[in-house]
C-alpha cells in the first residue's frame, strides 16, 4: 500500500504522478510493502532518502523537488526509481537474515561489519540497476572527484590530530566525510559498470597520485568482493557473510586509513576517531 502525505504542497496532480510512478516500480519489482510517502522540508534541496520502521517503508522528498516536477518529471521518476530500489534490496536482503541496521553503535562488531558491508552493496547495486535503465538522465562522479574528497578529508584528519578537546560535531562532520568518499565509491563503481561514461579516462599525472593508486588497490578488493555477492545469487543465506566480509573491507580500506578504529564502551561497539593528541 501506497500513502501520500502532501500537506506541504497542495497539487493533486502532483501527488497523483507520486502515486502512480511508485506504484509502475513496486509492479516492475513484483514487490508488495507499504510506503508512506512525505514532502518534508529538512533534507538537503532537491534530495529523496529512504527510511526504514519495522515493516514500513518510508520515502522522504524535499519539497523543492517539486520544481524538477513541472520542469523535468523524468528525472523525478529517476530518483524515485533509485529509491524504491534501495527498498527492494532491503526487503529481500531481511528475507535472508535479521539485519540491525543502525548507524552509531552495535552490540556486536559483526553487526558494525555487516552494516559498512550492506551500506555500500545497496548503493553500488541500487546505482547499477538505475544507470542500466536511466543513465541517459543521471550520471556518476568520476574519481577525479572523489580523489579530491579524499585529499579534502585527508586535510582536514591532519588538523584534527594535532587538536585537543574535538566536539561531537566535528567529529560527526568528520564521519559524514568518510561516509561521503564510500558513497561516492561505490556509485562509482557502478558506473564504470553500467553508467554513460563508463570510458573515461584520466590522465598520467592523475594515474599517478597516490590517491589514484590507493583507489586502484582498494577496488581490486571490492571488486572480488562483489562478484561473489553477484555469482551467488545475491540474496541467500551466504548474504551475511558476504556483506560482513564487504564490511572489513570498507572499515580497513577506508575508516582505517583516517584513523577510525572499533571501540567498545558499555557493552556496545562503536566506531572512534585516533587523534594524535590524548
Amino acid at each position: 500500500m501506497i500513502n501520500i502525505d502532501c500537506n506541504i504542497i497542495k497539487d493533486n496532480d502532483f501527488i497523483n504522478y507520486l502515486y502512480e510512478t511508485i506504484n509502475s516500480i513496486t509492479i516492475y519489482f513484483e514487490l508488495e510493502v507499504d510506503i508512506k510517502v512525505n514532502i518534508v522540508d529538512y533534507l538537503k534541496e532537491e534530495d529523496i532518502a529512504v527510511m526504514y520502521y519495522d515493516n514500513r517503508y518510508n520515502i522522504d522528498i524535499n519539497k523543492d523537488v517539486y520544481n524538477i516536477y513541472k520542469d523535468y518529471p523524468i528525472l523525478i521518476e529517476t530518483y524515485l526509481f533509485h529509491e524504491v530500489t534501495h527498498i527492494y534490496d532491503l526487503y529481500n536482503i531481511k528475507q535472508c537474515f535479521n539485519i540491525n541496521l543502525s548507524k552509531f553503535k552495535w552490540e556486536k562488531e559483526e553487526d558494525l561489519f555487516i552494516n559498512l558491508g550492506y551500506f555500500f552493496w545497496t548503493e553500488f547495486n541500487t546505482y547499477l540497476t538505475t544507470f542500466k535503465i536511466y543513465k541517459d538522465y543521471i550520471d556518476y562522479e568520476t574519481k577525479l572527484e572523489i580523489i579530491k574528497q579524499i585529499k579534502t578529508t585527508t586535510k582536514k584528519e591532519k588538523k584534527m590530530s594535532k587538536t585537543s578537546n574535538l566536539n561531537d560535531k566535528e567529529i560527526l562532520d568528520f564521519y559524514y566525510d568518510i561516509y561521503k568518499i564510500v558513497y561516492l565509491v561505490a556509485k562509482n563503481f557502478a558506473g564504470q559498470i553500467t553508467g554513460k561514461r563508463k570510458y573515461y579516462k584520466y590522465n598520467d599525472k592523475t594515474v599517478n597520485s597516490k590517491e589514484y593508486k590507493y583507489l586502484a588497490k582498494t577496488y581490486k578488493y571490492l571488486s572480488k568482493s562483489l562478484i561473489k555477492i553477484i555469482n551467488d545469487g545475491i540474496y541467500n543465506k551466504k548474504l551475511k557473510t558476504k556483506l560482513f566480509k564487504l564490511g572489513k573491507i570498507i572499515y580497513k580500506r577506508f575508516y582505517n586509513y583516517f584513523n577510525i578504529y572499533t571501540k567498545e564502551d558499555n557493552n556496545y561497539i562503536f566506531l572512534a576517531y585516533y587523534s594524535d593528541v590524548e
